[in-house]
């Protein structure tokens, strides 16, 4: 056992020792990612151009609060719903925009604090090289989408369960690391389910070769 660990830890922080594949040490599942440098410059302007989008629709959310109200994207002027108990109001922008950093932050602080604990524990370097980010974003492209949704989820619950008007930075950035938290202990979960059920299925397939 702790061979393996030696090893994924080697897998892990040697990128190149696995052409096309990022290694998660904690779990032993290998993220592929693309070897064309321009497909994996493409995956961060895709995350960022998600993340602008999120950002700006969440900023002026609050038009669904009026009626006759029409959403403009670029060229394109999108009609939308007028909503009688929307939350959010159009003078409560500023709030909402704290409360979205806020929330993100949150979940940035549990992602940073989880990695630099398995380090401390499994004896691991505790710094990345930045020549890896690209990489990173590509292999992992559809986690850090779903925790910009995990995000949204989080605000949103947050201001139609309290209200917009007490949604404050602490509480938001509280939020987004109770849910990170709460998803990270999930994956794991599940991970953890999934690799049991790969070595039994491994055992029995030994089993039956034998007999």
């Amino acid at each position: 056992m702790e061979d393996r660990i030696k090893i994924l830890d080697f897998l892990t922080f040697s990128p190149d020792a696995l052409s096309g594949g990022l290694i998660h040490a904690g779990s032993g599942l290998v993220y592929r990612y693309s070897l064309s440098t321009w497909k994996r410059i493409l995956s961060i302007a895709e995350l960022l151009a998600i993340f602008i989008l999120v950002t700006y629709l969440v900023y002026y959310s609050s038009i669904l609060s009026l009626d006759n109200n029409s959403f403009q994207l670029l060229w394109w002027k999108i009609p939308l719903p007028y909503i009688e108990s929307w939350p959010i109001e159009m003078n409560q922008q500023s709030t909402i925009l704290l409360g979205w950093i806020a929330i993100l932050f949150g979940i940035i602080t549990h992602a940073a604090v989880g990695t630099v604990k398995r380090g401390q524990r499994e004896g691991l370097p505790p710094i990345y090289a930045t020549s890896d980010l690209s990489r990173y974003v590509n292999a992992r492209f559809g986690l850090l989408v779903r925790k910009i949704l995990l995000a949204v989820i989080g605000l949103f619950g947050l201001m139609f369960a309290s209200g917009a008007g007490s949604v404050t930075p602490l509480n938001a950035f509280l939020v987004g690391y109770s849910l990170d938290s709460f998803v990270e202990l999930f994956g794991t979960s599940l991970e953890q389910r999934s690799e049991t059920l790969a070595v039994t299925l491994r055992k029995q397939l030994k089993l039956n070769e034998e007999t």
